[in-house]
């Protein structure tokens, strides 16, 4: 026996519905849907009629189809919320372009199109579904849409589920955006922080450290602390002396003494650090106050005692117990996550997410963690957001309309998403605001979970706080029954509905019941629970102000990547004030040297630059002078500096040890200078003169007197060499005639190892007193050698020729000898008169500067 319902008790709604409207409504919506149909069929049959013989019949449908055609004009369907941006599809009324934007879905029983705004979007959205509802695909959908828009996503999984992960690859290598994807991972798996690294990487860094005034830095690690359970009050002391300390190494991070991160904050913390940051003289009194003032209350400190070095054991105790309580959280983020905080700069910065739209995906381990240490990465989280968006509303109030209101780096056409997944997994306190003041940031926020109890866990005035600020509310299948159903029942709220007020039976038992022509109004949820849980995956009721739809969700399935790769950033630190003032110096002197023609380069002498440039401006003037066209004139001139360099390098070399300087230049003669007296030419020697000239030159011979002489009686003529080396390069100022390419005395200097090989070969062949034949000679060679070597391994002479060649030209072009033998090593002695030299100099540095 059954006492419920049974199948066939269980009546169809719309038996019990009456249609009580006036007509003028129901043609309304006949002909919203079929108007169109209609009016085509009847056009159609007036072209078609005259064909069978009706011609006079083909008049009448003519006019009725117009009038069908205007009926269908009027009651012309519409969006049901906005109209899509399509610019090639404007209003028919208005003309104007809508500005729908994001897709949500179709409605199931009319098939329209539910489009949201800019301004709707911004609003933001609550959607909550069971498993296996389709609420991470829908989610994904939004992702995806908001890529096609440009704008950028910050997605946080509450599952950490990798195949997320790989569908937002898969949707961000299809556009194009690899380079805008960012991932923070808390999974470490098996994974222990001392395990040997395989060469992959499970996350982005991330320094939380790296900006942030010190009081936003302490209530970030503050919060992330447990609660004591009834009084707090070595809590309470630990945070006095985490400001102290974060108010000293943001002074020295700011100053760009150092780069602040959590490792630095744990070097700080023991009491000795914190006496060497107070005793410290050239810290200002405010980047200390607040540590002498946590050390004069702290039991037992003596400020006589600590300048000795002689403190109390107490006062090392009772600070010990104020640093026990940071030791948890310190420890988790330097230990358990170090591959995503041990980063002087981290890769991934909140600010520059949300201002240049770029792409975060964001792994929470809901497995792996227990609530309070989930709870614990959601408020890391939302540290970070709410850093990025403070600076965002703007601190301005006066001035122009641009300067206050348009600068802002949020205002833009489209929001930038913030998709909260499984959110009752870490919800914390102190989020909702995020919801409550987006909407003016330019960012739309949207929380999904599977319950509203989850929600609860974090603060049930957050919760609260969380509902009231969404303004799309999206129902997928729902199994709770309790305040998850409540909540949109009483959002919802009651429809009227007309019903049959009975039936009766007429005639005989044999006949059947009917509607006794009678109607009762009635109030109804305009939701159901039986609707909500027999929704297929991807089905929602989405209720947005009144408005109430039934639809068949977006869905995106994109084609997942072959493979998958984290982006890899170079860490580039900050430069100091002083190297950004040598830049715009040196900017500001290049720009006015272009301005001044190419005529006027040589003035670059007077001008405050670098030794460098100068060479490099002098080099250019040569080439230039030359009837050489600027391009080729800026690359001749960055070769001439190498080659200068070089041979400076091998004078220089040379009158240390006691070799050879490249011979000077012979004089050209009389007639040649008098031709152009106001420019003296000079021919740079090649690397082959040197080598012949059986003279020393006179930089030879100054460097054998230095050595010869006693250090005290040779300062004053080294000082000479000493500033021809450090003057920059001063003789490219000087003109020279055209001399020939260098590419020759370059291969004589480098010679590839195949050479040296072969060269070396035939010297003993050479030497050899046994009578080699041509054949032997030839197989002698080192590729020849290496052909036999691999046929010895199964390939063809013609392979073996081909890997033989190849292997050769491996090593021809990784490792370069030097013709020239390499120096001798240095008789004691002569060490020791340089050494004595080099101190010398310094000796004399020094007093000069002084």
């Amino acid at each position: 026996m059954i006492h419920g319902v049974s199948k066939n008790a269980d009546l169809d709604p719309s038996l019990m519905q009456r249609e009580v409207r006036p007509l003028r409504y129901r043609i309304g919506d006949t002909f919203a849907f079929a108007g169109g149909p209609i009016t085509a069929a009847l056009a159609f049959l007036a072209v078609a009629v005259p064909i069978f013989g009706y011609a006079s019949m083909s008049d009448f449908l003519l006019f009725f189809s117009i009038i069908f055609l205007l009926l269908a004009r009027k009651y012309r369907r519409t969006y049901p919320l906005c109209r899509p941006a399509d610019p090639d599809s404007p209003d028919p009324k208005t003309g104007k372009v809508g500005d729908g934007i994001i897709l949500m879905g179709n409605d199931k029983i009319t098939g329209e199109t539910v489009w949201v705004s800019n301004d709707f979007a911004r609003t933001h959205m609550l959607v909550f579904g069971s498993t296996g509802s389709g609420k991470t695909r829908f989610l994904l959908s939004l992702f995806y849409q908001a890529l096609l828009l440009g704008s950028g996503v910050m997605y946080v999984d509450g599952k950490g589920d990798t195949t997320v992960f790989g569908m937002i690859f898969s949707m961000v290598r299809r556009l194009g955006r690899e380079d805008d994807l960012m991932i923070i991972n808390y999974l470490t798996g098996s994974k222990s922080g001392d395990a040997e690294d395989d060469g992959t990487r499970l996350s982005n860094t991330n320094n939380p450290f790296a900006y942030g005034p010190a009081e936003q830095l302490r209530s970030l690690i503050v919060s992330l602390m447990r609660d004591g359970g009834g009084d707090d009050m070595w809590k309470g002391r630990a945070s006095a002396l985490l400001a102290a300390v974060l108010q000293t190494l943001v002074y020295l991070r700011d100053q760009g003494e150092l780069n602040m991160d959590v490792g630095k904050i744990r070097e700080s913390l023991p009491l000795d650090r914190v006496l060497e940051f107070t005793q410290r003289e050239d810290l200002p009194d405010r980047a200390i106050t607040l540590l002498k003032k946590y050390l004069l209350d702290l039991p037992g400190y003596n400020e006589e005692d600590a300048i000795q070095g002689q403190l109390s054991p107490k006062c090392y105790e009772q600070h010990g117990y104020l640093t026990m309580q940071l030791t948890e959280v310190l420890s988790e983020l330097s230990s358990t996550y170090k591959h995503i905080f041990d980063a002087p700069l981290g890769e991934v910065d909140y600010k520059d997410l949300v201002y240049n739209r770029r792409i975060l995906f964001v792994m929470l381990p809901a497995l792996e963690k227990d609530p309070d240490s989930l709870a614990g990465l959601g408020k890391l989280v939302v540290a970070g957001v709410r850093s990025a968006l403070a600076p965002a509303l703007g601190e301005k109030v006066e001035g122009s309309h641009e300067e206050v209101m348009d600068a802002k780096p949020t205002n833009s056409n489209v929001p930038f998403l913030l998709i909260m997944d499984e959110y009752g997994y870490y919800s914390v306190k102190g989020f909702s605001v995020v919801a409550a003041q987006a909407r003016s940031l330019g960012m739309s926020v949207i929380f999904a979970g599977q319950d509203f109890p989850s929600f609860k866990k974090g603060s049930e005035d957050e919760a609260k706080s969380v509902v009231a600020n969404t303004n799309i509310k999206v129902c997928m299948k729902l199994e709770d029954q309790g305040e998850t159903l409540q909540l949109f029942l009483e959002r919802a709220g009651d429809g009227e509905v007309v019903k049959a007020a009975g039936h009766e039976m007429k005639g005989d038992l044999l006949s059947a019941y009917a509607d006794n022509l009678q109607t009762r109004s009635e109030k109804q949820k305009r939701i159901n629970i039986r609707d909500l849980v027999s929704q297929k995956p991807g089905d929602a009721h989405i209720l947005f102000g009144d408005m109430l739809f039934r639809c068949k969700l977006y869905f995106t399935n994109p084609r997942t990547s072959p493979e998958y790769r984290i982006n890899k950033m170079l860490m580039v630190k900050a430069p100091s004030a002083d190297t950004i003032k040598k830049l715009h110096e040196t900017r500001s002197a290049i720009s006015k040297i272009f301005e001044q023609g190419v005529s006027d380069t040589s003035k670059a002498k007077n001008l405050e630059l670098d030794s460098g440039l100068k060479a490099l401006f002098n080099a250019y003037e040569i080439c230039r002078s030359r009837s050489q066209d600027p391009v080729v004139s800026s690359q001749m001139s960055f070769g001439m500096m190498e080659h200068k360099e070089r041979l400076l390098d091998e004078a220089f070399v040379a009158a240390i040890k006691g070799g050879r300087e490249p011979a000077a230049a012979t004089q050209p003669p009389v007639t040649e200078r008098a031709a152009e007296p106001a420019r003296p030419s000079r021919i740079e020697p090649t690397v082959q003169e040197e080598r012949r000239a059986p003279q020393k030159s006179a930089v030879e011979t100054k460097a054998e007197r230095l050595i010869a002489e006693p250090a005290s009686e040779a300062l004053a003529e080294d000082d000479e060499l000493a500033e021809k080396i450090d003057s920059g390069m001063s003789f490219l100022r000087t003109g020279f005639e055209e001399t020939p390419s260098i590419k020759d005395e370059a291969r004589s200097i480098f010679r590839s190892i195949s050479d040296m090989i072969t060269d070396s070969i035939q010297e003993q062949i050479d030497d050899s007193e046994e009578a080699i034949s041509p054949m032997q000679q030839e197989q002698s060679l080192p590729i020849k050698q290496m052909m036999a070597i691999e046929q010895e391994n199964g390939l063809s002479a013609e392979e073996a020729f081909d890997e033989a060649k190849r292997g050769m030209e491996i090593i021809d072009e990784r490792i370069h000898y030097p013709s020239d033998p390499q120096p001798s090593r240095l008789s004691a002695e002569t060490v020791g008169k340089t050494l004595e030299l080099m101190l010398a100099q310094i000796e004399k540095t020094k007093k000069g500067e002084a």
